[in-house]
């Protein structure tokens, strides 16, 4: 396959990924301060350790053939179970996405019109394909980090370290029993698994890189949102966005729309990752003329399924209840993988 895209063009898609979960679901409604400070250092931790398997996998090729050189059935199976996964982490992000804008920003404006308006962006870029927008990613990247970055030197003054305050209680059991929270909406990894073929670069470097990026975002927002905000931050819907709306200069508070935009697009290429890996994923179980038909349909059906969702709040519920137990993550991203890594042949050069 011919790889489409650079390895930083696909490592800032999936940035942007990741700060569309930090945004929506971060951690910090549950844990704060220290005690997240140590659980997110035992999630990423973790998490390295997937990215470890995940980066031996894409080096022996694509998935679906190195079980297929074992059992074509078992391939088609694991195939099958990617890319519905993807396709539900697709629908996710659309209902999220949804409901923070009508409940954060536009609360008089209906749910039809959002997912419209981006269902129908998603629908071309999907019939492009991936490296259509891909070029932007790696821009948007650097605005979004500008934009915090000043932020936070704008706030450094207001951190009180007296916010943080350790549990009397806190263990390795407590911190451990966290980490779900934290990793539970980290699927981009398994995305990486299906989209490595089409980048070229040095994964290891790629990935480390975006590993300790994500590790220092998610740091750095911890010890702001608690030294400034303190218990306050726990009682928002959206801790991180509560926290910029609290940007004393004049001069940062015209950044709205800058932020605006960046979650608009984190949450649409958030979206057009999981739908593309979704299509990778199922390629091996159709006929090569029948991929784009399935790229539209299953954009299309990610739609449909944001609508149900962002409509029905107790399905939202307990969905985001089975997401924070870590199956998903459990499954996805580590059993699944080991599975192929220990069934799975490398190809045998000719």
């Amino acid at each position: 396959m011919a790889r489409q895209i650079s390895l930083s063009q696909l490592m800032a898609m999936l940035l942007l990924s990741r700060l569309f979960a930090a945004i929506a679901a971060g951690p910090w409604k549950v844990v704060s301060g220290g005690e997240a400070v140590l659980s997110i250092l035992a999630a990423a931790g973790m998490e390295g350790a997937v990215w470890i398997l995940c980066c031996a996998l894409a080096k022996r090729g694509d998935l679906y053939d190195q079980l297929a050189r074992r059992s074509r059935l078992l391939a088609g199976l694991v195939a099958a179970l990617y890319a519905a996964f993807f396709l539900v982490w697709a629908a996710d992000t659309l209902a999220t996405f949804t409901y923070l804008v009508k409940t954060e920003f536009y609360p008089q404006a209906g749910t039809l019109v959002f997912l419209v308006i981006m269902g129908a962006a998603i629908l071309y870029s999907v019939m492009l394909g991936v490296e259509a927008v891909s070029r932007m990613s790696f821009l948007v990247v650097i605005i979004a980090g500008v934009a915090l970055g000043a932020v936070y030197l704008s706030m450094a003054d207001e951190v009180d370290m007296l916010n943080f305050v350790m549990p009397a209680s806190l263990g390795p059991g407590q911190v451990l029993e966290n980490t779900p929270l934290l990793f539970s909406r980290w699927s981009e990894a398994a995305a990486f698994l299906f989209l490595a073929p089409l980048a070229k670069g040095s994964w290891r470097k790629g990935v480390f890189w975006f590993w300790a990026i994500c590790l220092v975002f998610y740091e750095v927002t911890t010890v702001y949102l608690t030294g400034v905000m303190g218990g306050y931050g726990a009682l928002q819907n959206y801790p991180f966005l509560a926290l910029l709306s609290m940007t004393e200069l004049s001069v940062l508070r015209r950044l709205d729309a800058v932020y605006l935009m960046v979650w608009i697009f984190a949450a649409f290429l958030r979206t057009l990752v999981f739908l593309q890996a979704a299509s990778m994923a199922a390629s091996h179980l159709m006929q090569p003329r029948s991929r784009p038909r399935f790229r539209v349909i299953s954009a299309l059906l990610a739609a449909l399924a944001a609508y149900f969702i962002s409509d029905h709040l107790f399905v939202m519920m307990d969905w985001n209840h089975l997401v924070q137990t870590g199956l998903l993550f459990l499954c996805f991203l580590v059993v699944l993988p080991a599975v192929v890594l220990l069934l799975g042949k490398k190809e045998v050069p000719a």
